[in-house]
Parts: structure tokens; C-alpha cells; sequence
């Protein structure tokens, strides 16, 4: 580094600026490339013994007392960690942090089908891709006649509900059985039975509906043992 001038600037005892010398400007040089010198001038305020006077104190000022931040600025901002996420009807996910800021972190794709009633069961409200069906074409949300996406819902359930009614009288049979006082069907089963204990008996004792057939069908019949 090398000095290229030096500019002397002068206070009162109240630490008003009377002058900061700034008629003086300092040469510098930055390179061949550029025509030397250059003269810069500073300006630190205007002081009480310049003309026209001034305040002294629109600039440079110099008091007598304890360091201390006087004003903070930034333009940035701190570090933060994901809080929440939100989505929107298009599929963009955007991450909330906890420093205040937002940022999209990623979009849901959506995928349709030429004929979509031709998908093939895959068991419970799961599909997969047939040859009827077609290829699944791929996109964002909201375009080439894909659907939205909804934030913060539920879709309809397509379970069957027999099914599901079915087995829960089932299970409820069993525990109405196991809540009995006393031996329960067998002399070594009684009160005070674990949940182990509990599943272990309800597939042994009742034969629930299998996940593979319909309601109805040779393995959907529920009953007490």
C-alpha cells in the first residue's frame, strides 16, 4: 500500500468540525493504464471555520466520551434453519425460516394418463401403469390439463368402508372378549393381556378380511373363536 496524501482535519472543544482542509485535493495513481495523477477530493462535513460556515456537525463530529454504536445498517441477514414449509396450487414448495426469510425449495410433479380408469389395482388406493392405461405424462401442477394441488387437505378416502367396518367389529370382538374377568376362551388367556398378546390372539381366534379380496369374498367373514 502506498500513501498518496495526507488531509488534516481539525474540531473545537465542543468536537464541532471548524475544517476538514477539503479545498486541498490528493493525488493518487492507479496504473499506467490511467492518465496520472488524479486528484480526489474529501469531503467530512462542513466546518464553523469554513466559508460559508457550517453546523460543524453534519459530518465528522469528535466527542469526548465511551465508544458506542450510534446507527447499524445491513443488507443482509443472519443465519436461519427451515421452520415450515407452504405449497401452493401450482406445486411450488416454499421454505419459511426462522430468520425471516423465504425461499423456494422444490415443486411437486404431477404425472396423468391417457385412460386413467385402465390403471391397474395396486391394493389399497395405490395404481400402477398398464399397457391400456398408457405412459404417465409428466408435468408441473396447473399445466397441459394436469390437476392443482391443495395445501393443508385431505382427500376423499376410495378404501372400501365394508372392508374396514368389518374389521374393526372384528377387533372389537376380541378386545370385548379379553376385557372379560377370568380365563377367555382358553384357560391361559386372561385379564391383563398386551398388545402382542392381543394381535396375536385376533389373528389365531378370527379370520379377518384379507386386504386382497373384496368384502364379501371367501376370506372376509369375522367371528369370535
Amino acid at each position: 500500500m502506498v500513501e498518496a496524501g495526507t488531509q488534516n482535519l481539525t474540531f473545537d472543544q465542543n468536537g464541532a468540525l471548524v475544517d476538514d482542509n477539503s479545498g486541498t485535493a490528493i493525488d493518487f495513481t492507479f496504473g499506467a493504464t490511467v492518465l496520472a495523477p488524479q486528484p480526489v477530493t474529501f469531503d467530512f462535513g462542513t466546518g464553523t471555520g469554513e466559508t460559508p460556515a457550517g453546523t460543524g456537525l453534519d459530518g465528522s463530529s469528535q466527542f469526548s466520551a465511551d465508544f458506542s454504536v450510534v446507527r447499524l445498517s445491513q443488507n443482509g441477514y443472519g443465519a436461519g434453519f427451515l421452520k415450515s414449509v407452504a405449497v401452493s396450487e401450482d406445486g411450488v414448495i416454499t421454505g419459511i425460516f426462522t430468520n425471516g426469510q423465504t425461499r423456494q425449495i422444490g415443486q411437486i410433479a404431477l404425472a396423468k394418463f391417457v385412460a386413467p380408469t385402465e390403471l391397474t389395482k395396486a391394493g389399497r388406493n395405490l395404481f400402477a401403469e398398464s399397457f391400456d392405461s398408457g405412459q404417465p405424462i409428466v408435468g408441473a401442477a396447473g399445466t397441459s390439463g394436469i390437476g392443482r394441488t391443495l395445501s393443508n387437505a385431505l382427500e376423499l378416502s376410495n378404501v372400501d368402508l365394508a372392508e374396514e367396518f368389518e374389521v374393526a367389529a372384528a377387533l372389537r370382538a376380541v378386545l370385548e372378549m379379553l376385557l372379560r374377568p377370568g380365563p377367555v376362551g382358553r384357560p391361559e388367556l386372561a385379564v391383563g393381556v398386551g398388545p402382542d398378546e392381543f394381535l396375536e390372539f385376533a389373528v389365531s381366534h378370527l379370520k379377518l378380511p384379507s386386504r386382497g379380496h373384496p368384502p364379501g369374498g371367501p376370506s372376509a367373514s369375522a367371528g369370535r373363536g
